[in-house]
């Protein structure tokens, strides 16, 4: 049985070195995110991977990969450092399921102590969030709704936490954390939060807990303009769902696709699920989450001996005596006898 993680944070406001950041750089991270890294929790099941090793190997993954993604892209194209950050999740995502109430995972891209950028490529977003660490004024933004292909607009305002925020037992947020309160434009009711400190453990205490939930695993591909072009997702009793462009393909047992069916779908999804594009024959254990996903830890810094204190005849240092010189011994000769 799976045992949730407490959820281990740091502050990284105070460690912040001015950067040059653009909204046009984001925005452009948010755009190739979409295109070349699809959400997907098959890596999870199918090969029981960490997020790190599902992007490097099927360039797909959680939320945890897909902010990894924008991660390492910024770093590598701008030398830009990012944060990955905590996040709760609205009611419509939510639904019925029994998840933590920090469920999900974004990146904060700081430019400065007093400007912060933050960029959700799972919830499609189009535009990257400012934040402003001394203005409490209500700002917009921009999501892509990919199951009605619309764009919502977001309203979000930053608030300080005024004292620890125990959301549950497994997670805490410290006090004085900055946060960006948001809710859907059209629909006040539906509200999350992103709080700006960052998560050291996210696959630990975030993917495993909501990959206990979301037990059949499923990947959504998008083209350049945010619209679905594939969907796949395992059902219950072993059955799948294909859909392409909106169409349903087929829905039904997975030893019971029909061959051109398989043939269309398959060079689509091979790079983002390799052998199991093949056939989708899944064995047993396919359908009961039992990866470790270890997460890297630092290692401990071992502290310095110190060095024994010597004994105190020992610790004394000698003092160097000088010995007299010896002064050459001067011969005493007897005076000459006086001649007669």
């Amino acid at each position: 049985m799976y045992m949730n993680k407490k959820l281990k944070t740091r502050p990284f406001l105070k460690r912040i070195k001015k950067q040059h950041v653009t909204k046009d750089i984001l925005r452009d991270a948010l755009h190739q995110c979409n295109t070349d890294c699809p959400f997907s929790t098959f890596p999870y099941f199918t090969h029981h991977m960490t997020s790190k090793q599902a992007l490097e190997q099927f360039s797909s993954g959680n939320c945890v990969a897909l902010t990894l993604f924008i991660k390492q892209l910024l770093k590598k194209k701008h030398g830009l450092k990012s944060h990955i950050i905590p996040a709760t999740i609205p009611n419509i995502v939510r639904g019925q399921r029994p998840y933590l109430d920090i469920c999900h995972v974004a990146l904060a891209v700081p430019k400065n102590r007093q400007t912060i950028y933050i960029l959700d490529p799972a919830f499609y977003m189009l535009e990257p969030m400012r934040i402003d660490t001394n203005n409490d004024e209500p700002e917009t933004g921009q999501m892509k709704n990919i199951f009605t292909n619309t764009i919502d607009s977001i309203i979000y305002t930053r608030n300080r936490l005024k004292k620890k925020e125990r959301l549950n037992k497994y997670q805490t947020i410290a006090r004085n954390t900055h946060k960006a309160d948001c809710y859907y434009e059209h629909n006040p009711d539906e509200r999350w939060t992103y709080y700006l400190t960052e998560v050291l453990n996210p696959d630990h205490a975030i993917s495993k807990h909501f990959l206990s939930i979301r037990k059949h695993p499923w990947i959504t591909i998008n083209d350049a303009n945010y619209k679905t072009t594939h969907f796949i997702k395992i059902l219950p009793n072993k059955a799948i769902k294909i859909e392409s462009n909106g169409d349903l393909l087929y829905e039904g047992p997975i030893i019971d696709i029909p061959p051109h069916i398989l043939n269309y779908i398959k060079p689509h999804i091979i790079k983002y699920l390799g052998e199991t594009a093949h056939s989708f024959h899944i064995p047993e254990d396919f359908f009961f989450f039992e990866s470790p996903l270890k997460t890297r830890r630092r290692p401990r810094r071992r502290p310095r001996r110190r060095a024994r204190p010597h004994s105190q005849h020992h610790s004394r240092r000698r003092r160097r005596t000088r010995r007299p010189r010896r002064r050459a011994s001067r011969k005493k000769y007897l005076p000459l006898p006086t001649p007669k």
